[in-house]
C-alpha cells in the first residue's frame, strides 16, 4: 500500500474545482494505475484515478460542461473506456456511476488487482462510425463480465455489428479466418474443437453462442450454468472465440490493435512530421535533400521515459542543428548551459527515430556538470532497464515521438552500478557546491615560495 497515493494527494488542481462531476467506478479491470492521469477524448477532459490508500475503486471522472447532459458525458466517458481497453488487450465494466458537485469516488475496493505505474494513453482509437464504436463497447463488455457464458454471447455480437445476425455468413467468415489466427491460447483451443469437429464455425454458432443465449428445452445444446463440463468447454472455447471477434474488428470495422501499430510503428515520426511538412517529409524518406537556406520551427523538447516521464536535466533543450545523415535528418539538441547534448536521427524512409548517438555531456567542473551526469545516469539506466523513451514537445506538453521497449544487445546491464555511479556523480555535485571543483586545488607550502621580479613574455 506505500505505493499508492491518497485519494486526497489525487482531488487537487483540476478535480478540486466545484461544477458537476461524473464518476464511473470500475468494478473489473485486469489492472490499473497508481498515477493520476489525464486525457482528451472526443474533446473532452477525462481523469484516470489511481488506485488509492483508502481503497477507492479504479475511476475515471469527467465534468459536465455547459450545454451538456449527463448522458453525453456518460457516453463519452463509455467510449474513452471500451478505446483504453482495446488499446490495452482488456476488459471492464462499469460497477457504479457517482459523482455530484465534486469528483466523490466509490470506497470499499478490496481486490488484489495488478498495478502500474501508468496506462499507456497514446493510442486511443475512435471509430467514425457507430458500427467501430459498438464494436469496441462490446469488446470491453465482453473482456469484462465475469460470467464465460455472456463473454460467448459479447463477443458474437461483435460479428453481428458486421454481419447483422446472418448466421451463414458469420459461420463463413470464421472458417474462411481460422487459419489466419495467431495468437497462442486460441491456436491451441482451434487445435482442441479440429479433433473432432469438421466445421468449426458452425460448432462455435451453434454450441457456444445460440446454446448459450437461448433456454429452449429439448434444443440439441443448451448451456447449463449448473453443469461444470458446459462451463469447462466454454472457457476453453473462448479464447478463439475472442481472437476472430478481434481480427474482425480490426480488418473489417477498420480499429487497428496495438500490435498492428507496434508494427507499422508511425508514431515514432508522427509529432516531427507536421513540423516539415508533406513535401519535405517525402524528400527525405527518398534521400534528397531541401532546397538550402530552408527554415523549420523545431520545438524545444523534454526526453523522459514512459514510466518516469521526464528527467530535469533532459527538459527544455533546444534545437542547434539541423543536418542531412546517410541514415536521415540529425537533429542536435542542447541544454541552456551548453553542457548537455542529445542527437536524434529521424529515418523517415524505415518510420524510425534513431538514438544510438544519445546523449552527452561536458564537464566543466561545474556544480550544474556533476548533477545533469547524475541525472542522465538515471535515465540511462532506466532507458536501458526496458524503458520506453518519449519526446516531448515542451512548451505545450504534446507527444512528438515515442519508442517501445528493447533489449539491450551484448551487454549486461548492472542497475547497482549505475545507482552507485548516480550517487557518486550527486555527492560529487555536493563537493563542488561546497566550493571543490571549480579548478585545480594545490595546497602550497609557504616555505616553497620564492620571491623575484615578474618577467613578462614579449
Amino acid at each position: 500500500m506505500a505505493d499508492l497515493p491518497s485519494i486526497t494527494d489525487v482531488l487537487t488542481g483540476e478535480l478540486s474545482k466545484r461544477g458537476r462531476w461524473m464518476v464511473a467506478n470500475l468494478g473489473a479491470a485486469s489492472y490499473w494505475t497508481i498515477k493520476l492521469q489525464a486525457a482528451r477524448y472526443r474533446d473532452q477532459d477525462i481523469f484516470v484515478l489511481p488506485l488509492t490508500r483508502e481503497g477507492t475503486y479504479p475511476a475515471l471522472a469527467s465534468r459536465v460542461q455547459p450545454g451538456q447532459t449527463d448522458a453525453d458525458v456518460r457516453r463519452v466517458m463509455s467510449g474513452f473506456l471500451s478505446a483504453l481497453c482495446w488499446a490495452h488487450h482488456t476488459g471492464a465494466i462499469v460497477e457504479q456511476w457517482t459523482g455530484g458537485t465534486l469528483p466523490f469516488v466509490l470506497h470499499g475496493f478490496t481486490t488484489g488487482m495488478t498495478r502500474t505505474y501508468e496506462l499507456e494513453l497514446d493510442y486511443l482509437p475512435d471509430p467514425p462510425d457507430d458500427k467501430g464504436r459498438l464494436a469496441l463497447a462490446l469488446c470491453r463488455e465482453a473482456g469484462g463480465v465475469n460470467v464465460v457464458t455472456y463473454a460467448v454471447i459479447g463477443y458474437f455480437r461483435v460479428f453481428e455489428t458486421h454481419f447483422q445476425s446472418v448466421s451463414r455468413q458469420i459461420k463463413d467468415w470464421i472458417n474462411a479466418n481460422l487459419s489466419a489466427v495467431t495468437d497462442a491460447r486460441a491456436v491451441s483451443t482451434l487445435q482442441a474443437i479440429t479433433a473432432g469437429q469438421a466445421d468449426v464455425g458452425a460448432y462455435l454458432y451453434e454450441e457456444c453462442r445460440s446454446a448459450g443465449a437461448h433456454g429452449k428445452i429439448g434444443a440439441q445444446t443448451v448451456i447449463n450454468p449448473d453443469n461444470p463440463e458446459d462451463q469447462a468447454r466454454l472457457e476453453r472455447d473462448l479464447p478463439l472465440i475472442r481472437a476472430l471477434a478481434v481480427k474482425l474488428t480490426e480488418e473489417i470495422l477498420g480499429v487497428q490493435t496495438t500490435s498492428t501499430v507496434f508494427k507499422e510503428h508511425l508514431y515514432e515520426l508522427a509529432g516531427f512530421k507536421p513540423i516539415f511538412g508533406e513535401e519535405a517529409v517525402s524528400r527525405f524518406a527518398r534521400g534528397e535533400l531541401v532546397e538550402e537556406g530552408r527554415q523549420f520551427d523545431l520545438p524545444t523538447i523534454d526526453i523522459g521515459l514512459m514510466e518516469r516521464r521526464v528527467f530535469p536535466s533532459l527538459c527544455n533543450l533546444k534545437p542547434i542543428h539541423l543536418g542531412k545523415v546517410d541514415e536521415g535528418v540529425q537533429l542536435v539538441y542542447q541544454s541552456d548551459n551548453g553542457l548537455l547534448t542529445y542527437k536524434l536521427v529521424l529515418d523517415f524512409r524505415n518510420e524510425r527515430l534513431l538514438t544510438d548517438d544519445g546523449v552527452s555531456i561536458s564537464d566543466d567542473g561545474s556544480v550544474a556538470a556533476a548533477e545533469m551526469a547524475a541525472d542522465v545516469t538515471d535515465f540511462l539506466k532506466f532507458f536501458n532497464l526496458n524503458g520506453r523513451l518519449r519526446i516531448n514537445n515542451a512548451e505545450t506538453g504534446e507527444l512528438l515521438s515515442r519508442k517501445e521497449a528493447f533489449m539491450p544487445l551484448n551487454v549486461i546491464i548492472n542497475p547497482e552500478g549505475f545507482d552507485a555511479e548516480t550517487a557518486r556523480w550527486r555527492t560529487e555535485a555536493e563537493r563542488r557546491a561546497q566550493g571543490w571543483g571549480r579548478g585545480w586545488h594545490v595546497t602550497i607550502d609557504p616555505a616553497d615560495v620564492k620571491v623575484g621580479p615578474i618577467k613578462r613574455d614579449g
